[in-house]
């Protein structure tokens, strides 16, 4: 990712309301703290024409007070974000940006709806909390059923979905699993965490779903033997097919209960085994605007045994104060946002993994949006 930077399209509006109900000891106050916080950690996009226009429209005690502040004129863009310019949606932004409006919640509604993008209007600024918000899931297995419905409570405007767990489908084609073994993995986890997930609309782009796991030991064993004494074994590429026409199904099924996006493009990607486990070992949910990270897998409706765990949730805008110590008067208002780091590093591993030998299905599958593009 060349700018690391969060983007941000903000009206000038909306910021100098952040910045002015800072000082007021309110809930709606606290929050407007958190976002001028986020906008000193981001690139900020502004309805300016130029640099000396931006620097009349904002207060100069602001560039004073935080001289490296990034606020950036961007009056082309702003005039493609009232229109609902397609392409600009589509093609130009970054897939993390956020929007920041002084427009009518119904337009911001809209552009979430139709490009799966977080767009916050001053007449309901509160729908910004979720940036800011976090959640731990202890999960505790005995003689109770598993459910993912808590995911419920993340689901959020977006239009890619990316689960990294090595073993999710691992093993799951050999006869000692059984028949059922792919068809109860997905019914029991992958479509509850897509159906808890997936935002109800998305009418103009493409929702991504990918999928990433390694190859099983037997299957490498297998293929490099065949391999060995001249013969072609497809096997590999078929288990994975089959998981693949598996998943299709359920999405159908589920799309006869609920609403879903127009249109959900799906990927499988199986690593081969002898690849590096270790970057892949952590188990990952990841949104345009989420992480989330489960110790156990993406298993957990299929694993028959008892079982602990826990789930975090962050948005990748949650600011991280440093702990002071128990005592300490000091009240530190310096912020990090560590989230947004380990989410980039995230989608860093994910960009080495699409460069390595793999199976993917489809075989001309396009890359998630999420991860970056290789230079």
């Amino acid at each position: 990712m060349k700018d690391k930077r969060l983007q941000i399209y903000c009206t000038s509006t909306f910021f100098m309301h952040v910045f002015r109900m800072q000082k007021e000891l309110s809930s709606e106050g606290e929050l407007s703290r958190n976002i001028f916080s986020l906008f000193r950690h981001s690139k900020v996009n502004v309805e300016a024409g130029s640099s000396e226009i931006l620097r009349k429209t904002i207060p100069p005690e602001i560039f004073l007070a935080y001289p490296t502040i990034g606020l950036h004129p961007n009056k082309e863009d702003f005039a493609l974000i009232e229109k609902g310019e397609p392409s600009f949606f589509l093609q130009r932004i970054s897939s993390s940006s956020l929007f920041f409006l002084d427009s009518e919640e119904e337009k911001c509604v809209l552009l979430e709806q139709r490009f799966g993008i977080v767009c916050v209007s001053l007449h309901k600024f509160h729908k910004a909390r979720f940036l800011f918000s976090w959640h731990l899931e202890s999960i505790f297995r005995g003689n109770n059923i598993f459910d993912w419905g808590f995911l419920k409570r993340y689901q959020h405007p977006h239009n890619a979905l990316l689960i990294s767990d090595n073993y999710l489908f691992s093993e799951l084609t050999r006869p000692k699993s059984g028949p059922n073994a792919v068809s109860e993995r997905i019914q029991n986890d992958i479509i509850p965490i897509v159906d808890a997930l997936l935002p109800t609309y998305l009418n103009e782009e493409i929702f991504q779903l990918t999928i990433i796991f390694v190859q099983d030991i037997e299957e490498a064993k297998e293929k490099n033997e065949s391999t060995r004494i001249g013969i072609r074994d497809n096997r590999p590429q078929q288990a994975l097919e089959e998981i693949a026409k598996a998943i299709e199904r359920a999405l159908q099924n589920l799309r006869r209960k609920r609403s879903l996006p127009k249109q959900i493009e799906l990927s499988l990607v199986k690593r081969f085994s002898n690849v590096n486990r270790s970057e892949t070992h952590d188990r990952h949910i990841l949104t345009n605007y989420m992480w989330i990270n489960s110790g156990y897998g993406f298993a957990l409706g299929s694993v028959k045994k008892d079982f602990n765990t826990t789930i975090k949730a962050f948005p990748i805008s949650y600011l991280n104060h440093k702990f002071k110590g128990y005592g300490s008067a000091d009240l530190d208002e310096d912020t990090e946002m560590i989230v947004w780091k380990q989410y980039c590093e995230l989608l860093n591993v994910f960009k080495n993994v699409q460069m390595e030998r793999r199976i993917v299905i489809p075989r001309n599958a396009q890359q998630n949006r999420l991860i970056p593009k290789s230079v």
